[in-house]
């Protein structure tokens, strides 16, 4: 973690975030069914500086947040509407400097839209006869049908070990 990490105004009138390096923020959580509490301590240094923010509602929280990602990422959450997928998106664009082609036009969107693939896959008919032109009893008569069976394990993996497109979206 970081040396500077949390000031305290002069005045005592709030604080300023210099810096938080791989900081989780903790929680002290109450559940009224088991009528217990768990906290989790604050990182050390943080409670060496005295420079601990009680939040009592989510108001307060989501601007804590809001600051902490404004003085790490320079970047606004409130901009960003699906925070975790389109921040993480922006803030790893800033880091590695990547410029990606601005869409002038309505196929270079699609170009995208079109390679978002997800849902399932199951073969819902227990029983399939293939009709093609390497099986022995080949109707012409009828569609031709292949079967294949395909075993794809880590399909997301493989897909996030690719690069992504940042040009010629044609």
């Amino acid at each position: 973690m970081s040396d500077k990490i949390v000031k305290e105004n002069k005045d005592l009138e709030g604080w300023i975030l210099d810096e938080i390096l791989r900081l989780k923020i903790r929680i002290n959580h109450y559940s009224l069914l088991k009528n217990s509490s768990s906290f989790f301590e604050l990182p050390m240094k943080i409670s060496e500086t005295k420079a601990v923010m009680n939040v009592i509602n989510k108001k307060d929280s989501h601007c804590f947040k809001r600051k902490i990602c404004i003085q790490t990422c320079k970047l606004d959450s409130h901009w960003h509407f699906t925070t975790p997928a389109s921040l993480s998106l922006d803030v790893m664009l800033l880091h590695t400097k990547i410029t990606i082609e601005l869409f002038t036009d309505y196929d270079m969107l699609l170009f995208i839209e079109n390679g978002v693939k997800g849902g399932i896959s199951q073969c819902s008919n227990r029983y399939a006869i293939a009709n093609n032109k390497y099986m022995p009893d080949f109707n012409y008569d009828d569609e031709m049908q292949y079967l294949i069976y395909l075993d794809a394990n880590d399909l997301y993996g493989y897909a996030m070990s690719k690069y992504l497109p940042l040009e010629d979206f044609a």
